[in-house]
């Protein structure tokens, strides 16, 4: 499975709208720092969590730029920052910021927490571009799922060199997948079982054994030269 992780490089940001930031100001480094100072001295959390909410803003619009498909996930993605944001000023001490700033932290506290409900939520990894085309040829309708791979939205095209590049690995991913259910299917172990059988041993359908059977057997038989084509 693919997981979600934002990188440093990972920029551009998605505009929305959400309850939770209305009337969000995005504040400076120095302000920031003096919310901070009020926290240790006077106890102010509520005022820095608010303050926070532009840092959550922010890192929430990088998702659904670049993951655009976790959309159906926005409230949850706001509520786990949000969290994140909460616990961290509670426990907010001056070490914690010796060596990072307060929207570092902020920022790793938050991204772990949506990264962690997102990849729980098993909706991260897309069919296959293989599996995309053959639906379409089919006439139906392709899969959209939460993805870090989608290639395409309204929003964004995929840069090509990116796009030729996620076909590479789902073609490898693909080749790998056939040479698994080669292995099975040969294995002496294996000999005497049905199709059927097969198909529930591998966790593939039984149209998917009788093809990689049939071409199994047509290599075997161009090997030792007895293949009436």
């Amino acid at each position: 499975m693919n997981l979600i992780r934002l990188t440093a490089w990972q920029r551009s940001v998605k505009l929305f709208k959400h309850p939770m930031f209305e009337g969000t100001e995005i504040l400076d480094a120095d302000t920031l720092e003096a919310l901070v100072g009020q926290r240790h001295e006077k106890g102010g959390e509520d005022t820095l969590i608010l303050a926070l909410r532009s840092t959550v803003r922010y890192l929430v619009g990088r998702y659904l730029w670049h993951w655009p498909a976790s959309r159906p996930f926005l409230d949850e993605m706001v509520c786990e920052g949000m969290l994140a944001v909460t616990l961290m000023v509670r426990e907010l001490e001056p070490e914690m910021l010796e060596d990072s700033n307060i929207q570092k932290l902020t920022s790793s506290r938050v991204c772990w927490r949506i990264e962690n409900m997102l990849n729980k939520s098993q909706g991260v990894a897309s069919a296959s571009l293989w599996t995309q085309r053959e639906r379409v040829e089919d006439g139906i309708d392709p899969i959209y799922l939460i993805s870090e791979r989608e290639p395409i939205h309204e929003d964004k095209a995929t840069a090509s060199d990116e796009h030729e590049k996620l076909e590479m690995l789902d073609t490898v991913h693909h080749i790998r997948d056939e040479c698994s259910i080669a292995c099975v299917i040969l294995d002496p172990k294996n000999w005497g079982l049905t199709d059927d059988e097969l198909s529930a041993r591998i966790g593939v359908t039984r149209t998917t054994v009788m093809r990689r059977r049939s071409a199994l057997l047509t290599e075997f038989l161009e090997r030792i030269g007895e293949n009436d084509d």
